[in-house]
Parts: structure tokens; sequence; C-alpha cells
């Protein structure tokens, strides 16, 4: 039992997104944004609770990504649970490597392609 808990301890401690080395949210922006973009289901300013959906960066924090009101969209908790797989992958390949190493993600900009 002793080993398992230390397991634990250790798995948890070497785990970059555990929630000792997660970035400090901000509660006050996600209401801002909410109140700026109600719940897609009832129509509702709340930033918690909408049926189905919820608040995510449009841009990854570990890609640069803000959290602020403007960086922030609803998202179906299914799209969501796959964005933040493809976003996990990509954070952790950053970590390790460099941005340029790591496969571009839905959030990079294009070019802007000049006339």
């Amino acid at each position: 039992m002793r080993m398992i808990t230390a397991l634990l301890v250790v798995a948890a401690v070497a785990n970059p997104f555990y929630p000792a080395f997660a970035v400090d949210r901000s509660s006050t922006e996600r209401a801002k944004f909410a109140k700026m973009n109600p719940c897609p289901v009832d129509g509702v300013a709340k930033y918690y609770n909408c049926k189905g959906y919820n608040i995510d960066v449009i841009k990854p924090i570990c890609a640069g990504g803000t959290d602020t009101a403007d960086n922030f969209q609803w998202m179906r908790i299914k799209n969501k649970q796959a964005k933040d797989a493809i976003e996990r992958a990509y954070c952790q390949c950053v970590k390790k490597y460099t941005e340029v190493m790591c496969p571009a993600g839905p959030w990079r900009a294009t070019p802007e392609v000049k006339k």
C-alpha cells in the first residue's frame, strides 16, 4: 500500500499537467466572456453550468495564448476533450523540444499573403 501511494505521489509531481504546475486561471475573465457571450443553450450570462458546453481557450496558454476574454470560446464538451488532447500533446512537445519542431495546431495563424 505504501508503494502504491509513493508511486501516485511521484506520478502526480512528475506530471506537467498536475494542478501545482497549472496556470492560475482568471474567473473574472471567464465571467467577462460569459457576459459578452451568453451560454449558447439558454442565452444566460454564466460561465458554469451551461449544459453540454464549457468555456475553452482558443489559443493554448503554452502556445502564447492569454487567459483573457478575447481568447475564450464556448465549445461542446466532446469537442473540447478532443481539442484538449491535441493541446496536451503539443504542450508536451514544446516543453521537450521547441515550437518549430512540434506539429502545427489549429490555433496557429497562417501567414498573411502579401499582394
